[in-house]
């Protein structure tokens, strides 16, 4: 086990608490806005308080789109290549990201106007949207095993259940961007990078806007969402980070002077946000609480660390060019949790499937896009 040292870092007084004014929107033909007063908030006093946003103005949005999509199926053969299994897809596509949903993995076809899932053995159905140049692309788990995403070219996110059914519905907001999504307290959140906004929608297709000062980029859970739990965001050309509470209040921190970015998010049970920064000789990783503390680790060897993992009350990460998993905990100590025999280079990012244990990676390379499936289980199925 090596002991890395960490630096804390305190933004001081760098870090906002807002409370915006937030305007509530029903997917329905009728539009109700409802404003919130401003709130006095006690936390932080080396903190600015700011006064509210302008709301959101009231626009009319329609009923979700609902259709039932037939799937386009096919059986791919697993070609195995060592420790891992390739599965060639039809077509080359792009893919933004992969989610795991029970038994399945789910992604969209940025390209083509396509959602898919594959199965542990090879079973891949490809669904048309309705939309034409719909242009999917994040995509997060819902309730019930749903699958959520974005579709940027017609401002509209996309409910797909598992046996293919799709409500699309659109933003209040035209030309919003929706990209990354995550699922928090039972809502779907996502960014909208083309207006400054982050935008969730509840049980009741009930949309709500907030307004940042900056671009949201990445977005990431953190905690337990009845006691300490956290939605953070990114907005990179601010060089700032933030989080979210469901009632809209948003509190913001600069990065420290000594990183330019935070590369891969992921939240640990405490509520902090853990970060790698892209830089490969000290300080590859840390984490930020909730009241904006900054703890930087270096690892020790001269790599980048190219994705974190959440373990319990653990961090895992991967370097590039690295065929070790590592863990590391909030004191700094870090030792190797698995390594994947012979010379394999572990990919990124990586995909759990819960209910083999196994990972997915998706691979596009000029002409052909393959989905790997990584025959290794450091945590068991």
């Amino acid at each position: 086990m090596a002991l890395s040292l960490g630096t804390r870092w305190d933004n001081g007084s760098d870090c906002e608490i807002r409370v915006k004014k937030t305007t509530f929107w029903r997917v329905t033909p009728t539009v109700r806005a409802l404003g919130l007063g401003m709130l006095l908030l006690t936390m932080l006093s080396a903190c600015t308080l700011l006064g509210s946003a302008p709301a959101v103005p009231a626009v009319p949005t329609a009923i979700g789109r609902n259709a039932q999509m037939s799937p386009v199926i096919h059986t791919l053969r697993g070609v195995q290549q060592g420790l891992k299994t390739v599965f060639t897809l039809p077509d080359p596509v792009q893919i933004k990201n992969l989610v795991g949903i029970q038994s399945d993995v789910w992604f969209s076809e940025d390209t083509s106007d396509r959602i898919a899932k594959i199965t542990d053995q090879g079973q891949y159905d490809e669904y048309a949207l309705p939309t034409a140049n719909a242009r999917p692309g994040w995509g997060t788990s819902g309730l019930n095993g749903d699958f959520w995403v974005s579709e940027e070219g017609a401002n509209q996110i996309a409910q797909v259940s598992s046996q293919g059914d799709v409500t699309e519905y659109a933003l209040p907001t035209a030309n919003a961007q929706p990209g990354q999504m995550q699922f928090w307290g039972n809502m779907v959140w996502f960014t909208e990078t083309g207006v400054q906004k982050i935008g969730r929608i509840d049980q009741n297709n009930q949309i709500v806007e907030f307004a940042l000062n900056g671009t949201p980029d990445q977005l990431a859970t953190a905690g337990s969402e009845e006691k300490n739990g956290q939605l953070w965001f990114t907005e990179p050309a601010s060089r700032k980070v933030g989080h979210i509470t469901f009632d809209g209040q948003i509190s913001e921190f600069s990065f420290p002077a000594s990183i330019t970015s935070l590369d891969t998010l992921v939240g640990d049970g405490a509520g902090n946000l853990w970060f790698s920064t892209g830089q490969s000789a000290h300080n590859q990783l840390g984490y930020v609480t909730p009241d904006g503390h900054f703890t930087l680790f270096s690892t020790g060897r001269q790599n980048v660390v190219s994705q974190l993992m959440q373990d319990g009350d653990a961090i895992d990460f991967i370097e590039q060019n690295n065929n070790t998993i590592w863990t590391i905990n909030g004191q700094g100590a870090i030792q190797a949790r698995f390594t994947v025999p012979g010379t394999l280079s572990l990919p990124t990012p990586l995909v759990l499937d819960a209910s083999s244990g196994s990972y997915w990676y998706a691979s596009t390379t000029g002409a052909q896009s393959q989905l790997w499936k990584l025959n290794i289980s450091p945590y068991g199925p």
